[in-house]
């Protein structure tokens, strides 16, 4: 099935040409050379959406025993329609299930007492083809034989966000009583939930769909709803490989069984392989081969394909380590301007403004306004090479009187109509306005980014975007890092009073969790092949080579909590590292922390050729 009648009309011809293809001929002409006469589809093939349902019916009233009758004889006319040769036939056939799915509708709607339900069935019409129905009911639409479900459901799905077309698709689907919905996610989540909904208890499922829901915060209620309720047999993860030519989304296949007495807790493991380059050649003999048993949690944790070896070190990693959103620490991502073009700021534009402060106590106030800033390209593992860059901080949270910073408010006010927090079009003056703003202050010139103003929100024209309240946070002594880093790692230690800026992120400790662990402790595990080891299986890689150091997946690491005067030598190996003194600092911590984790030989020198740059 599909929405899509020239979609149907293509399975439909691909149907007859399987047919025609697999008939043996004769040379018999009054056996029409043994070639047979092609069947009758229509019945066999439906244009509908197929998540959704037709509306639930009163089942306390009575059931009229005429719609059973009436239900059994639809039967038998679609079955004797699949094989009718005369046109005539045919059409006299179609008309009398016509009528007859217009006396169901009536008894429906005053047996069961649903008549919208049974509007649809009278006006659903499966001769049509180019009709498409807002509802799919296998019972309604293919017979009552298949009132208890599929054995089997195939497909693949498409790949929608449910925010595109405005939050449209979301709106139609949010209230469906999908487990599997997520307003941020993606439709095909809510086909293997509608799957499952139409298969028969012990049916199976195989779909081809995007592998996001694998790791992604959107498909964490997939990845419960299948440990809760099914049991998934295989899953190909092809990670890399492109599938489909036309595609560039990462795909997966899974094969689960539809069994509603399976739970979390007993869920047996699957079967689960990476495909290779070479596996497409023979999938099937690839599979059987490499795939090995995963259990996979139950929680809404992701789902990762792990060989033996891994497996043990996950384990290790997770025995002596301790997630650090069970630390004292506090996580922040960098503050976001809404346009960097006038809030970051170079050496030259700093000084400049301070020179046009009116006296002392103005310059004074600027200069502590003005704090220099990183970017997550600044951010080295162990080092951070500062572009000399400045960011103008009024944030909303400092209630920042404009007035008191005239030589602040003069520079930003010519960059207005593009500040203003409204989301408003610019009008072709106001973007020529900014333009020659920019241009007089030597700045560079994106006309790209002049079409609108600033999203809307709350606070003032010369204030930042970010209505955030941790801007104490960045004076303080603090491990940064940049969110996407290319060499793996990229954490360092920041005592000064650097912002950072929406690129990167920031943690600082409470002082129970300074004064015990310290900062050198957290940052060496950090930096550790060990630990991209574990961020590399709960999270989608931007690309090949980069990864994503998000917040909700760096507070999942599990780190050891070591008190300072049990950490060793590896407190001073940091400090070194940190100061530049030493070219074996890194090999020697990997060491060290593969140590920490129990890790044995094998499993060390894995994590090595793993990741060789890490």
């Amino acid at each position: 099935m599909d929405i899509q009648p020239i979609a149907i009309q293509i399975s439909k011809l691909r149907f007859f040409i399987s047919l025609v293809c697999d008939q043996k001929t004769n040379r018999n002409k009054k056996q029409n050379h043994g070639i047979r006469p092609l069947p009758n589809l229509e019945t066999k093939f439906v244009v509908a959406n197929t998540l959704i349902g037709l509306p639930k019916m009163n089942q306390l009233a009575l059931v009229n025993p005429e719609i059973y009758k009436i239900e059994s004889e639809i039967d038998d006319l679609y079955h004797s329609h699949f094989g009718i040769q005369r046109r005539d036939q045919k059409l006299a056939l179609q008309r009398k299930i016509k009528d007859l799915r217009k006396k169901l509708s009536r008894l429906l709607a005053e047996s069961l007492g649903s008549s919208k339900k049974a509007e649809h069935i009278a006006t659903w019409d499966p001769f049509d083809p180019q009709a498409s129905s807002d509802f799919f009911d296998p019972h309604w639409m293919f017979g009552s034989s298949l009132g208890k479900g599929f054995d089997i459901v195939i497909g693949n799905p498409p790949y929608v966000q449910l925010q595109s077309k405005r939050g449209g698709l979301a709106s139609l689907y949010k209230d469906l009583g999908f487990q599997t919905f997520e307003r941020t996610g993606d439709i095909y989540t809510l086909f293997y939930e509608r799957a499952w909904q139409l298969l028969q208890n012990n049916g199976y499922l195989c779909f081809i769909t995007s592998n996001k829901w694998m790791r992604t915060g959107y498909g964490a209620s997939l990845r419960k709803f299948l440990a809760a309720n099914t049991r998934p047999k295989t899953l190909i993860d092809f990670a890399g490989q492109k599938i489909f030519a036309s595609a560039t989304v990462d795909t997966n296949i899974l094969l689960y069984e539809k069994n509603n007495s399976t739970n979390g807790a007993k869920n047996t493991e699957t079967h689960a392989v990476t495909a290779t380059n070479a596996s497409c050649d023979n999938l099937s003999l690839f599979v059987r081969q490499n795939a090995t048993p995963c259990a996979f949690p139950a929680d809404g944790a992701s789902w990762v394909i792990l060989t033996p070896l891994e497996q043990a070190i996950k384990r290790k990693i997770e025995a002596k380590g301790v997630p650090l959103k069970n630390w004292d620490v506090k996580i922040y991502r960098g503050i976001l301007t809404g346009y960097n073009d006038a809030f970051i700021i170079d050496e030259e534009k700093r000084n400049e403004i301070l020179g046009n402060c009116m006296d002392a106590d103005e310059h004074n106030r600027t200069a502590k306004l003005i704090r220099p800033i990183l970017r997550g390209r600044d951010i080295k593992r162990y080092a951070y090479s500062w572009a000399e860059l400045y960011v103008i901080g009024t944030f909303p949270a400092l209630h920042v009187d404009i007035d008191k910073y005239p030589a602040v408010k003069k520079f930003l006010y010519g960059f207005y109509p593009k500040l203003r927090q409204t989301g408003q079009t610019l009008t072709a003056a106001e973007k020529q306005s900014v333009k020659a703003h920019i241009l007089a202050h030597g700045l560079s010139v994106n006309e790209k980014n002049l079409d609108k103003s600033r999203k809307k929100t709350g606070n003032q024209w010369f204030e930042t975007q970010d209505q955030i309240d941790y801007w104490d946070d960045f004076s303080k002594p603090k491990i940064v890092w940049a969110e996407l880093a290319r060499t793996g790692n990229a954490f360092t230690f920041n005592g000064d009073r650097h912002f950072v800026g929406n690129t990167g992120y920031i943690l600082t400790m409470g002082e129970v969790t300074k004064n015990c662990v310290g900062y050198e402790w957290l940052l060496a595990f950090l930096n550790s092949k060990a630990l991209l080891f574990y961020l590399d299986m709960i999270c989608n890689r931007l690309d090949e080579t980069g990864w994503r150091w998000l917040r909700q997946h760096v507070e999942l690491l599990p780190v050891p909590i070591q008190p300072l005067e049990k950490q060793g030598a590896i407190t001073e190996i940091i400090r070194a590292e940190l100061s530049k003194t030493t070219t074996e600092g890194q090999r020697k911590i990997n060491v060290q922390i593969a140590n920490y984790y129990g890790l044995n030989r094998e499993e060390t020198e894995f994590l090595s050729s793993r990741f060789p740059h890490g």
